[in-house]
């Protein structure tokens, strides 16, 4: 909605998750699964499972910001 209000639906997007404390990754795949639904291209993801520390990458994606 928020995208669309401001007419940037088409403008490039990225968009990150990261950790704030060590934790074990869940989910991601379903995620993943999701940004490629909603034609965002993932360009890294860590597997469910993997215990990350405080400040990690967990996944990455770009596409339009729709």
């Amino acid at each position: 909605m928020t995208t669309y209000g401001l007419g940037i639906g088409k403008q490039p997007g990225e968009i990150e998750f990261s950790t704030r404390h060590p934790m074990t990754i869940c989910a991601t795949e379903e995620a993943a699964r999701v940004l490629k639904y909603c034609g965002a291209e993932v360009h890294y993801q860590v597997e469910s499972g993997t215990v990350c520390q405080e400040k990690q990458l967990v996944l990455q994606a770009s596409g339009t910001a729709l």
